[in-house]
Parts: structure tokens; C-alpha cells; sequence
């Protein structure tokens, strides 16, 4: 049996810890209470996807948000906005019944906060195995959380923590073959003669990021962070007419052309 590392160490610890105190407040706070945060939560995701991008551009023009995030800003607003407000009316139903404040039906209260601490427990480890994955895609400076998301994968049934990916299949095979075309100078000139490509380039707004020697030095490191904070990307950033063009471009078909993939 191979030994147990320090990472794994912890999140069982972790895990046994969460649960202990999620019976805990669950047996002081009751069954309803105690689920009042997760069933929010869902209520939140919900209403953020459903109604989250027609609120956001609608809405967060006024306040300079670029119009390609405008749909995922507004999903995060509304789903914010609609998880605090049925936390509040939930923890408002579980109200005790007692004068004495006591919680009603302890025991089920105390059942659900154990299953309740386990979902804080996945959730976190959830994000230590997202934020792994991000670094692996895109960060120029690595740490160590590669390494305890891959030790965490080798405890039973939690190989999915080392396994996952920062985005959906689309976005994650358009950056692979961005990396590919950008690192091949033939694979760039074919994608710059692509005739929807120069469409896009001859654009006023792109064509000063494109040209400019610093934005390119910093798409071929993967500094996206730096990239994204260029006056000349926040600019490209700014102009809406250039986003809508570039939502209706299919990218991964001129990558694909260019590499005669």
C-alpha cells in the first residue's frame, strides 16, 4: 500500500471535519435551515442561466461592461442577487416553531448537515482541481496546486479532481489550436490569408492589438492576464461592433484550415 501523503492526509481530515460540523449546526439549526444555502444555491444557478445573459445586455451597457462578457456578467448578478434573496425567504420558513428557539426535528437535522458537509467538502476540492486545471491551460507561473489536486486524485473514487478541465470541449480545442498556429509561422501566414480572418483584422479596433510586437510576445507565453490588461487589448475590448463580429466568426474552423487539420 503505497503511503499517504500529506495532501490526501488533510482532506480526509478535511472531509471527517466538515461533516462534524455541518451535523453540528444542522442538529442546532434544523433540516430546513441547514439546507437553506444549497437550495439557494440551485435556485441561483437556475435563474442565473435562464434569465442572467438577456438582464446582462440589457442592462450592464450603461456601465462600460464589454458586450462579449455582458451575457456571463449578468448570469453572475442575477444569480447572485436571486441566491441571496431565497436564502433569506428559506431560512425565513425554517423559523423554529418552539418558544424556546429549539430547533424543530434535530435528528434529520443532524443527518442532513453530515450529507451537507460532504458537498462542501466536493465542492471545495471541486475548486482546487478547476483552479489546477487553469493553471495547466494558461498560467505563465505555476504553483503548487497541480501537484495536491493530482495527490487528492489518488485517494478512491476522486480521480475526476486530476482529471478536470478548465472549460467546455469549444473554448478548450480553440486555445490548443491557437497555441499551434501562433507557434507555426507558415500556420499563421495561411490563417491571416484566410479571407474571414482579414475581414476581422482589417477591423480599426484590431488591427493596432494585432500589430503590436508586445500583445503577440504575450499570446505566445500564455500571459493572458497581462494580455488582457494591454491599453490595446482593453480598447479591442471596448469596441462592440468588432465583438459581434467576432461571436459570429467560427474560429475553430480558420485554426483548423490553417494547421490543414
Amino acid at each position: 500500500m503505497e503511503d499517504v501523503t500529506l495532501a490526501q492526509a488533510l482532506a480526509v481530515l478535511g472531509l471527517a471535519g466538515l461533516m462534524v460540523l455541518g451535523a453540528s449546526r444542522g442538529h442546532r439549526r434544523g433540516p430546513l435551515r441547514q439546507l437553506a444555502a444549497p437550495l439557494a444555491g440551485v435556485i441561483g444557478l437556475g435563474l442565473g442561466a435562464g434569465l442572467g445573459p438577456t438582464v446582462g445586455h440589457a442592462l450592464l451597457g450603461e456601465v462600460g461592461v464589454p458586450w462579449i462578457l455582458r451575457g456571463p456578467a449578468g448570469m453572475l448578478l442575477v444569480g447572485l442577487l436571486a441566491w441571496l434573496a431565497a436564502l433569506a425567504v428559506i431560512w425565513k420558513m425554517g423559523k423554529p416553531s418552539s418558544v424556546s428557539g429549539e430547533a424543530d426535528n434535530p435528528v434529520l437535522g443532524t443527518i442532513i448537515g453530515c450529507w451537507t458537509g460532504i458537498v462542501a467538502w466536493v465542492a471545495l476540492v471541486a475548486a482546487i482541481g478547476q483552479h489546477a486545471a487553469w493553471e495547466k491551460e494558461l498560467a505563465a507561473n505555476r504553483t503548487g496546486v497541480g501537484q495536491i489536486a493530482g495527490e487528492i486524485g489518488g485517494l478512491p473514487l476522486m480521480g475526476w479532481v486530476a482529471e478536470m478541465e478548465p472549460w467546455p470541449e469549444h473554448p478548450k480545442l480553440i486555445l490548443r489550436a491557437s497555441r499551434r498556429v501562433f507557434a507555426d509561422d507558415e500556420a499563421t501566414r495561411r490563417l491571416m490569408n484566410d479571407p474571414k480572418v482579414r475581414a476581422l483584422a482589417s477591423h480599426p479596433a484590431f488591427y493596432p492589438a494585432w500589430g503590436d510586437v508586445e500583445v503577440k510576445r504575450l499570446v505566445k507565453t500564455g500571459d493572458y492576464k497581462a494580455l488582457l490588461d494591454h491599453p490595446k487589448v482593453r480598447a479591442l475590448l471596448a469596441d462592440e461592433g468588432f465583438q459581434r463580429e467576432l461571436a459570429n466568426f467560427d474560429a475553430l474552423a480558420a485554426l483548423r484550415a490553417a494547421l490543414k487539420e
